[in-house]
């Protein structure tokens, strides 16, 4: 594995290889049925690749989907610096009569310090129709998988023949999830079968794409909460300086985290300007830092600041 040690605006920036090794197998799973595919029209895997994962409060979180006795399961992988030391957890696979693929993941912590987690993948098996998921992971899986899109029918979009399947589909890894800056929501994008209404091109077995928010509260779809509407200003500062603006603000807020890019708590000083303002000090650091709001209805924002200064 290969990461940032430093930040990568800083002139000291490296880059470090390390090595971990895990017991943990890497397969890919066995073709995938659909409903109404009747052991034809199977979705293929590709591979087990990697898609995508983040560096998050010393550790690299990853995901992806494997072999588990012929279905296909997610693993959700944990590779620590500081000790070059594996962990994981396993979502769906046996047992289930169905195939979790291609799964993306968010940070999704109320904090840049808190290693809560938002996964999207393709759902498909015997009984459904290809369908666009999520679920959440904080100290362990959410009950439940949330579908954001069921699918609308079968897909038959391929034309090539593969003995014993007629043709092998193909759909779902592209999908993808990101946090929204500022907010403890994430926006994914995925491919469902949109069964028989015909696209633009007359075909009624083909593929669209979704869009969606998804947010806290049983990981379903969120409605952004803007009741603060908060104000970071000056950003970037030349002096560690700057300021929080909002309605009411002092009264609401119940805590300010600020930490730098590794996760890292950094010193700071608060004072009260007015109800509707907060005046905030860094000691004396350049870098990029995170400053978390948490107010006492449980509500938080979170900023990116730039402190060029000393």
């Amino acid at each position: 594995m290969i990461y940032s040690e430093t930040s990568i605006n800083q002139s000291s920036a490296i880059i470090d290889p390390h090595t971990t090794s895990t017991t943990q197998f890497y397969s890919v799973p066995s073709f995938a049925s659909q409903l109404g595919g009747n052991g034809n029209d199977r979705i293929k895997f590709i591979d087990a690749r990697i898609q995508n994962g983040y560096f998050q409060n010393g550790k690299l979180h990853f995901v992806h989907h494997r072999s588990d006795n012929g279905w296909s399961e997610i693993l959700y992988g944990r590779i620590i610096s500081s000790s070059n030391t594996f962990e994981h957890n396993t979502w769906g696979g046996d047992g289930t009569n169905m195939n979790y693929m291609y799964p993306s993941i968010a940070h999704f912590g109320n904090t840049p310090i808190e290693e809560n987690a938002m996964i999207t993948f393709t759902r498909t098996g015997p009984g459904i129709y290809n369908e666009i998921c999520v679920v959440n992971y904080e100290n362990g899986w959410s009950p439940l998988t949330t579908v954001v899109k069921s699918g609308l029918g079968l897909l038959d979009l391929a034309n090539d023949v593969v003995s014993p399947w007629d043709s092998l589909e193909r759909i779902g890894d592209y999908s993808d999830i990101q946090r929204k800056y500022n907010d403890v929501t994430c926006w994914l994008i995925g491919a469902f079968p949109f069964g028989s209404s015909p696209n633009h091109f007359g075909s009624t077995s083909g593929v669209n794409t979704w869009v969606a928010e998804v947010g806290r509260d049983g990981v379903g779809i969120d409605e952004t909460n803007e009741q603060f509407a908060l104000k970071l200003h000056p950003n970037p500062t030349n002096n560690g300086l700057f300021y929080l603006d909002g309605e009411n603000l002092s009264n609401q807020l119940l805590e300010i985290q600020i930490v730098d890019v590794m996760g890292r708590p950094t010193a700071f000083q608060s004072s009260k300007v007015s109800s509707d303002r907060l005046q905030l000090q860094l000691d004396k650091m350049n870098g990029i830092f995170f400053v978390t709001t948490i107010f006492k209805n449980g509500n938080y924002d979170t900023f990116k600041i730039y402190n060029n200064s000393f």
